[in-house]
């Protein structure tokens, strides 16, 4: 990734976070944009992830730090952190927001309309995040795409094509409609018998039972549920999936749903393994239809059914979509991808003159 920038060292940048050290794909992505930011800044992080008191202790923290500290940059990892922004605004101080996917999309609050008023810059994750942005927020003017990076590890797993076709699909199960997880299992259960597969869900949540329960009623034998499982375990299923299979709906409004980009299917691309998705949200910005994966319609079962069955008739497309995906995603989504386009927005920033 190169060694550090020499120009901007002593620029300090404050990041704040909200659970970083937690799992979830917001918080990998935090960490990785900590990474890129380390490269041309000094970076003090402030995580709020905590709930009452002690969570407005944090906050008063976050406000201390940009008045007394006077850092030249502040970062809010989240929208709903992004109101304390008002206070590097009073001091002169540029701040920027960062937005992944359906806190954008979900019903727009008059904090947050604020917060994305005044920001210096709003970066998105994806070109879709960006123009559901610029829809629910019309005073949005000062966008930025800065994508997304995938850990280095993913590119190491070793991908082997395993003896029976595999599907995968990795997702919080908190509502099996939200992920779109029902709609695969439909899928997988009209696939007639004499196409060999199996169904392979990693993920907990709330609904781990529900998905329990859908899988004892169905009796395939050829679904299973693996709950949440550690990164050396996922590693291991990346590398004995034949396809990943996630078709996370996009819905709007007080409970909304959607994938700003999704980055289980990125990672799964470093390790070599094609994606079947629906096009719906970021997820299309994550496949290059059918020479990375294949894209079906939104909530469209009888597209899956399709797509799987093409795939598990044709090994040597699988490997070589693999391949491309593998090739893509180390073009498009490597830390030093990432770390160069983060460099770049971050210096015209730092560069530039302070807020009044």
């Amino acid at each position: 990734m190169g060694g550090r920038s020499e120009d901007h060292t002593r620029h300090k940048v404050l990041f704040v976070t909200s659970g970083i050290v937690t799992t979830g794909g917001i918080q990998r992505y935090c960490r990785e944009l900590t990474a890129a930011l380390d490269e041309v800044c000094t970076v003090e992080s402030i995580d709020i992830s905590r709930s009452g008191f002690t969570r407005i202790l944090d906050m008063l923290r976050v406000v201390a730090s940009i008045v007394l500290s006077r850092p030249r940059l502040v970062i809010f990892g989240h929208l709903n952190l992004a109101i304390l922004g008002v206070v590097a605004k009073v001091v002169g101080i540029k701040y920027v927001v960062l937005v992944y996917g359906r806190e954008v999309w979900g019903n727009p609050s008059r904090s947050n309309a604020v917060a994305i008023r005044l920001a210096s810059e709003v970066w998105t994750i994806s070109e879709f995040t960006r123009s559901q942005l610029r829809t629910r927020y019309p005073d949005a003017k000062r966008t930025k795409i800065i994508g997304a990076a995938v850990d280095e590890r993913w590119f190491c797993v070793e991908h082997k094509r395993p003896t029976k076709f595999r599907v995968l699909s990795v997702a919080r199960l908190d509502d099996l409609e939200e992920k779109g997880i029902a709609l695969c299992i439909d899928a997988v259960s009209q696939l007639p018998v004499e196409v060999e597969l199996e169904y392979v869900v990693v993920g907990g949540g709330a609904a781990k039972v529900d998905l329990d329960d859908a899988i004892a009623s169905l009796a395939l034998g050829r679904i299973m549920a693996l709950g949440p499982v550690g990164d050396a375990a996922l590693a291991e299923e990346y590398a004995k999936a034949s396809v990943l299979l996630l078709a996370t709906p996009v819905r709007r409004g007080s409970q909304p749903t959607g994938e700003g980009l999704g980055l289980v299917v990125l990672e799964a691309a470093a390790a070599g393994v094609p994606a079947i998705v629906s096009r719906a949200g970021g997820l299309v910005e994550t496949v290059s239809d059918g020479s990375t994966g294949v894209i079906v319609e939104p909530n469209d079962t009888k597209g899956i059914v399709t797509a799987l069955t093409r795939l598990v008739n044709s090994p040597e497309l699988v490997d070589e979509m693999g391949a491309n995906a593998k090739r893509r995603c180390a073009e498009l989504f490597s830390q030093r991808t990432f770390s160069r386009r983060v460099g770049e927005v971050t210096r015209e920033l730092l560069d530039g003159r302070r807020e009044t």
